[in-house]
């Protein structure tokens, strides 16, 4: 089994177009948050400030992100304005990853109106790979255009990871509760705080998400808050070919014994179960996630940290 992914999401205060000094501030970051990946905002490296020169991943004014990632062991995902790629034509919004090396890993697919001016949009998602955990990186609008989370989540991916700029709280958190409830995958967004380019404040309020959309770890408005959560691989529980109440009183006892939050993917060949274990859910508390394969049929379920008790040889009567 994988062990637990550590993940951060950083919203530092932001010194517009000064990459040297930025860099500096998420070195800092890097080194404070005890995450094996941390992700900083769009633009992160520059401010949202659209005229900012593109940033080489050589340029050696991230030499201090850089060098506090490897004494670290961390991952950083900081946003910059890149030159354009083969082909492109016009400069891109773009993830770069800083660890061993710094290199453009994403380059964001949706621009808003204001950004078709200068950058042009990446031809595909994209996924990277850590420690056995395949995160699907967007940017921004990213988050709120549907084929891009499945676009993505398409590609096979335990974890959604952004970094946004808005000024709306509501949309931020909106978007990323709804790629978290229908893809099932955890996600975190490092969204921008304080004032950058045309947003006075930026919303902040980065946050880390369960599959299914509850908050685990949630930052507040201001610059300078940086929060963390372990990303855990889900319990797998054989429930075989049980029909309905022999599988219930199984599950019930293995619930018992996860942390609140935990999720489980129950493999459960009886026919019946696509229609018991939602509505069992639904009675005691736990959170139905939904199918997650089909060959076998296995189920997507959420421990509840206060489960409605039901009577001992009977998973349906409540006690």
């Amino acid at each position: 089994m994988r062990e637990p992914l550590t993940v951060a999401v950083a919203q530092p205060a932001c010194a517009p177009g000064d990459v040297g000094a930025n860099a500096r501030a998420h070195a800092d970051v890097v080194r404070s948050a005890r995450a094996r990946v941390v992700v900083f905002p769009e633009l992160s490296l520059t401010g949202y400030e659209l005229d900012a020169p593109a940033v080489a991943p050589d340029d050696p004014r991230l030499a201090p992100l850089a060098g506090a990632c490897r004494e670290t062991g961390t991952l950083a995902l900081a946003g910059a304005p890149v030159a354009g790629g083969p082909g492109a034509r016009g400069d891109s919004i773009a993830m770069l990853a800083v660890g061993d090396a710094v290199t453009v890993v994403y380059r964001k697919m949706w621009l808003g109106a204001a950004e078709t001016a200068r950058f042009a949009p990446g031809t595909g998602p994209a996924v990277l790979t850590v420690d056995g955990w395949r995160l699907g990186l967007a940017i921004c609008k990213d988050t709120g255009v549907p084929e891009h989370a499945a676009g993505t989540a398409a590609l096979g991916i335990d974890a959604y990871l952004a970094g946004v700029c808005d000024h709306d709280a509501s949309t931020v958190d909106e978007r990323g509760h709804r790629v978290a409830a229908t893809q099932r995958v955890w996600v975190a967004v490092a969204s921008f705080a304080g004032r950058t380019g045309g947003h006075d404040p930026a919303a902040g309020r980065s946050a880390i998400r369960a599959p299914g959309g509850d908050v685990v770890a949630q930052a507040g408005p201001g610059p300078g808050e940086t929060v963390r959560a372990a990303f855990r691989p889900p319990v797998v529980i054989d429930g075989g070919d049980k029909a309905c109440v022999r599988l219930l009183l199984e599950l019930r006892s293995h619930l018992a014994e996860l942390a609140p939050g935990t999720i489980v993917h129950l493999i459960a060949t009886d026919p019946a179960a696509p229609i018991d274990l939602p509505a069992w859910c639904h009675l005691t508390g736990h959170g139905y996630l939904g199918p997650v394969g089909s060959d076998p049929p296995a189920y997507a379920l959420q421990v509840t940290d206060a489960p409605v008790p039901t009577h001992p040889a009977s998973p349906w009567r409540p006690r």
